[in-house]
């Protein structure tokens, strides 16, 4: 019961944080990037999780994986407005 109890709080605060919508935040460190890339392989995955790991991996010179991310936040409903630009 307790791991259902910690993966029901974990997918509280994922649409929790999926809901603020905010793109003035941006995913700068190691270990955002590895919580997101988590997030994105998981049954879990979010169009906001794909977008700013996208964007870390364009930050950080990897614009293959960007553009695979970003087109996948494209493809999931509702993609975060920035994705368009």
């Amino acid at each position: 019961h307790r791991r259902r109890a910690e993966t029901d709080d974990a997918r509280t605060a994922l649409h929790r944080a999926e809901e603020s919508r905010t793109t003035g935040a941006f995913p700068n460190q190691l270990d955002i990037a590895v919580m997101l890339a988590e997030t994105c392989a998981s049954d879990a995955a979010t169009a906001m999780a794909a977008f700013q790991l996208g964007n870390y991996c364009y930050a950080h010179g990897d614009f293959a994986r960007a553009h695979e991310l970003w087109s996948a936040t494209a493809r999931i409903s509702p993609p975060p407005t920035a994705t368009w630009r």
